[in-house]
């Protein structure tokens, strides 16, 4: 009997709980701030002439001119969805845009055909 006031009062004394005390922080204690949302990723803008179109990896390399703030001019793969690969063949001109995923690749957003 005395076992099941024991248990009767706990329970009770639990129920009354400030919702911080429930959350098991301290009485006072500000909660964790939640993780900071994943920045959204930066696109930078190019212009370029297409070198090969690789439809087993899905990439275009592109010779590409030097993107201010990026990187310089060099000939790099760039990851194109097949609609895009389909629009371009080597020696093609291009205004691009591409972001860089966070692993390492680089990936067309969109792009145009220009004159040479």
């Amino acid at each position: 009997m005395l076992g099941l006031a024991r248990t009767l009062l706990l329970i009770t004394l639990r129920s009354c709980a400030k919702p911080e005390q429930a959350a098991g922080r301290a009485v006072g204690e500000a909660p964790k701030p939640a993780a900071p949302p994943l920045a959204a990723a930066v696109r930078y803008a190019a212009r370029g002439v297409v070198r090969s179109v690789d439809d087993e990896k899905s990439m275009l390399w592109i010779a590409h001119d030097d993107i201010p703030g990026y990187m310089k001019a060099m000939t790099m793969p760039f990851v194109a969805s097949s609609a895009l690969r389909r629009l371009v063949r080597a020696g093609d001109h291009l205004e691009f845009s591409f972001h860089d995923d966070g692993s390492g690749n680089l990936v067309l957003d969109t792009l145009r055909k220009t004159a040479p």
